[in-house]
């Protein structure tokens, strides 16, 4: 065969060889943007369908949100109007009010019921429909899955009393919100069909071109630098995804390179910082070991003042000897702390030649503050309780002293003080915002509570007070506690409570006064079962044996 022939049949290979690559790379090109672009319309597809179903989720809740807040300001206005017009039975203008609310229709119904009933009946009955116009719930013609339905009851506030007169039922529509949302799910879901299609076909056109040999050029390069060169440089002039690969590796590499100098550099210097660690922890753990130590010193300054708070709050208290030598009475007390410092306490003192006071009272605080107050407190108490001098007027001197310094840290203190004349059996009694006492009176086997009105101590500058007086006889009794004591909680989280306590008094007052204190205390003990207290418990109690004769 000639040189000619040969030439000519390798030209022809050649030539058939080139096409068949050309046709295979095409090929890849074809497959390659194919599966790009579904996986990328796939993604957003994905994307956007979860993205805009949370978008409208969170604007249904706002929605919804938006109106609770509204319905909750309109009740609460409808229900301070109508505990008004309860008060002064003006139950018209309650009429004209539901009226008005109601009288929207269709979307634009904003209000679709207005009931405003009075107070429940004794056996749970629901209260009276005081006006005449209130839809019922089977009147309403939205359906029931777009009510917002909210109960508030009617509170009138006036001449210092809080009364609760009745209660309003309003049903609010949410059917134009809900519709809202409906609305923006289907546009949503016809905008992002939209959208999706005309990212579909941008991507497919993009990604139809040549994608192969920069895929090529990366793969080489990044061989490259598995083998160690970090200095290769990738040059490829597409300005998409890959080329931002391309960069990406090309500063990957330089990065590796300059790491690795710099993971050279620091093993110098750690090796330097290694010399120096010893004498470094050596010098930390002196600095800790010191401020130990003054840690240790404070604390003990600290334990030390408790203490003597804790000694100086002990003596504020009675001694049993001294409970015992009024021969016209017969007293008895407990107080149990819920800590090392409590925040009540009681007292009793003689005032005159045949009158002796009671105090029991109750700080909003605990600690080494409370113990400093409630010394001042007693203090107080006994330099201006004199004789003559009224349990009202007593308290407002208290106030007038404490109230510079509680008022404004937030504090106050509640006190329940009495006053007894032994020579006429006369109790005079006032109450700084405290529980009333209990009186057992021996002869009719009742009990009565010795209420009377009062701000708490140290709250207002000027504070205001009544007394008011009972005529004790022989036998009767009188018991002063703080709110520990009936605030305990069992394992259910039910509170001893005033009924239990009623029928110890009303069980147990044929007791020496000790032995009913005693017993008190651990009826109480035993309702908690263990639990920890929450609150001081400062009981005080007496027994009127006789008018002294003297």
């Amino acid at each position: 065969m000639s040189e000619s022939v040969k030439s000519a049949k390798n030209s022809g290979t050649a030539e058939h060889s080139r096409k068949t690559g050309a046709k295979s790379n095409s090929e890849v090109r074809f497959r390659l943007s194919i599966k790009f672009s579904l996986a990328i319309i796939l993604l957003l597809i994905v994307i956007m369908t979860i993205g805009g179903w949370m978008l409208i989720g969170m604007q249904e809740r706002s929605l919804i949100a938006e109106k609770e807040r509204s319905a909750d300001k309109l009740i609460e206005f409808v229900a301070a109007i109508s505990a008004y017009n309860i008060e002064r039975f003006t139950y018209f203008i309650i009429h004209e009010t539901a009226e008005m609310l109601q009288k929207s229709e269709g979307l634009e119904a904003d209000v679709l019921s207005v009931i405003v009933r009075g107070n429940p009946g004794a056996e749970g009955t629901p209260g009276k429909k005081l006006h005449l116009n209130g839809r019922e719930p089977g009147e309403i013609p939205v359906p029931e899955k777009y009510w917002l339905r909210k109960t508030e009851p009617c509170v009138y506030e006036g001449g210092g009393e809080r009364k609760v007169l009745g209660s309003v039922e309003m049903i609010f529509s949410l059917e134009l919100a809900y519709r809202t949302v409906a609305n923006t799910r289907l546009a949503f879901v016809f905008t992002m069909l939209i959208l999706i299609a005309f990212i579909a076909g941008t991507l497919i056109w993009f990604l139809m071109r040549l994608v192969v040999q920069p895929l090529r050029i990366l793969t080489t390069s990044a061989e490259e630098i598995a083998r160690g060169n970090f200095e290769v440089e990738i040059r490829l002039d597409a300005r998409d995804e890959i080329g931002f690969l391309a960069q990406a590796i090309s500063n990957m590499s330089h990065e590796l390179k300059r790491s690795f100098d710099e993971i050279a550099s620091q093993k110098e210097e750690i090796q330097g910082y290694s010399k120096n660690l010893q004498s470094m922890v050596d010098q930390r753990t002196a600095e800790l070991h010191s401020a130990n130590e003054e840690l240790t010193t404070i604390s003990q300054q600290f334990l030390a003042e408790v203490e003597m708070a804790r000694r100086v709050q002990k003596s504020m208290f009675p001694d049993e000897e001294s409970l015992g030598m009024v021969p016209e009475l017969s007293i008895a007390a407990r107080y149990i702390p819920i800590g090392t410092i409590g925040g009540s306490f009681y007292d009793t003192a003689r005032i005159g030649r045949s009158t002796y006071s009671f105090l029991v009272a109750d700080l909003s605080v605990h600690g080494v503050f409370a113990a400093l107050v409630n010394t001042l407190a007693k203090t107080l108490f006994r330099a201006s309780g004199h004789h003559g001098i009224t349990p009202a007027e007593t308290c407002r001197r208290v106030n007038d002293e404490l109230h510079t310094l509680v008022a404004d840290l937030g504090h106050f203190l509640t006190a329940y003080y009495g006053v007894i004349e032994l020579d006429t059996g006369l109790f005079h009694y006032a109450s700084a915002g405290h529980r009333a006492a209990y009186l057992w009176r021996a002869q009719s086997e009742t009990i009565e509570k010795l209420h009377a009105s009062g701000v708490y101590i140290g709250v207002r500058e000027e504070g205001k007070y009544e007394s008011q007086t009972v005529q004790l006889e022989p036998g009767d009794r009188v018991l002063l506690f703080t709110n520990g004591l009936i605030d305990v909680l069992n394992e259910n989280d039910e509170p001893y409570g005033e009924a239990r306590l009623s029928e110890y008094v009303q069980t147990h007052s044929d007791l020496h006064p000790d032995d009913f204190v005693s017993g008190l205390v651990k009826t109480v003990s035993a309702h908690a079962a263990g639990a920890q207290l929450e609150d001081d418990q400062s009981i005080l109690y007496f027994e009127f044996l006789r008018q002294r004769t003297e």
